[in-house]
């Protein structure tokens, strides 16, 4: 029988007509779902991470609330004003309002979880920074290694064999300090390069930000240069020891012994703050809102604009170094080769 003998003879609400009715609302109402998403998340499709680009569903409106109707047994946070949605294959996303990131799996496992990367060495690693797409460790016996996806590490030559304490990226110019005032400058991560502290005290921390670089150390020691080369004292109104030294969204945070967080917006004036531990701070690392403040025996604190601080659990008991953050994912390294990766989208309580 031919098609059209077949529409003839073939009442109205027979099977093939109820498929093709059936396909024809299906479609619609994909169609509707997927462009009222698009359009609620302005038209964005997001084209970094593959799992994510099919929006299926939304869990959570603008600002976090849940929608009643998609509620999971369990559901991870987005960051403040983000939303939460399930992609076409099932997994979990969060869209912050330019792009969205998986944050479980298809079978709802959640994918934060910190990862032990292999470092390569079994010398202590003493701080990570990043830049310019690269990540930067540095350690005992003048250690530097060098990632560009977080997870496999080449060894560099630094030159000398101090302990290198801390590292940044600024200006084009990657920094690191240590030991008896050691600092070093690399244009590339790889070719390192000495440069005049004018101090004998152990620089601890180094950061960079608005056109200028700071160095802490010991006994309240507080650098300042807007070069790499020229290096200025300053006061820093403390005499603890200053391990770390970071600049998140607009301000300079220098961390201590016995707790010690103090800030600056300048790099000349600092005004203390409470930490809540007494255990000693190495430093941090920071992204928009975020910033992860690390010490001994895994102390981990966090802060949205380093004022007020909040403990969370690290999840190891060893000594956390300063960290790193790009690309979305948090670097913080330790005692004993520990090596934490943490995604921003990580739910941090």
């Amino acid at each position: 029988m031919s098609l059209t003998a077949y529409i003839t003879a073939t009442p109205l609400d027979s099977g093939f007509f109820k498929d093709i009715y059936s396909s024809i609302r299906e479609f619609k109402s994909r169609f509707k779902e997927r462009f009222e998403l698009d359009h609620y998340m302005g038209g964005v499709v997001d084209d970094t991470d593959p799992t994510c680009e099919g929006y299926h569903k939304q869990l959570t409106m603008n600002g976090g609330e849940y929608d009643a109707s998609n509620i999971p047994t369990t559901i991870p946070s987005c960051p403040t004003g983000g939303i939460v949605f399930f992609s076409i294959g099932g997994e979990l996303c969060c869209y912050d309002g330019s792009t969205a990131k998986q944050i479980t799996d298809g079978g709802g496992t959640a994918i934060d979880t910190p990862v032990n990367e292999t470092s390569g060495v079994s010398t202590t690693l003493e701080n990570s920074c990043y830049g310019n797409g690269l990540y930067i460790t540095v350690g005992d016996s003048g250690v530097i290694l060098t990632s560009s996806d977080g997870e496999t590490w080449s060894s560099k030559t630094s030159g000398v064999t101090k302990t290198l304490w801390a590292c940044c990226y600024g200006n084009s110019l990657y920094v690191a300090v240590g030991q008896d005032g050691t600092i070093l400058t690399s244009s590339d991560g790889t070719t390192w390069a000495p440069q005049t502290s004018g101090v004998t005290k152990t620089l601890y921390g180094v950061c960079y930000g608005n056109s200028l670089y700071i160095a802490t150390g010991a006994d309240g020691t507080i650098l300042t240069s807007s070069d790499g080369a020229t290096w200025t004292p300053q006061t820093s109104g403390v005499t603890t020891s200053l391990w770390g030294c970071d600049y998140c969204n607009e301000l300079y945070i220098a961390t201590g012994t016995t707790g010690t967080i103090i800030t600056s917006t300048n790099g000349s004036t600092w005004t203390s703050r409470t930490s809540g531990t007494t255990r000693s701070l190495w430093g941090g690392s920071c992204a928009t809102n975020l910033i992860i403040i690390t010490g001994d025996y895994g102390v981990m604190l966090t802060s949205p604009d380093g004022t007020t601080w909040t403990s969370i659990s690290s999840g190891v008991t060893k000594v956390l170094n300063p960290g790193c953050f790009g690309d979305d994912l948090f670097i913080i390294p330790g005692s004993s080769g520990t090596l934490l990766s943490i995604p921003k989208y990580k739910t941090l309580e």
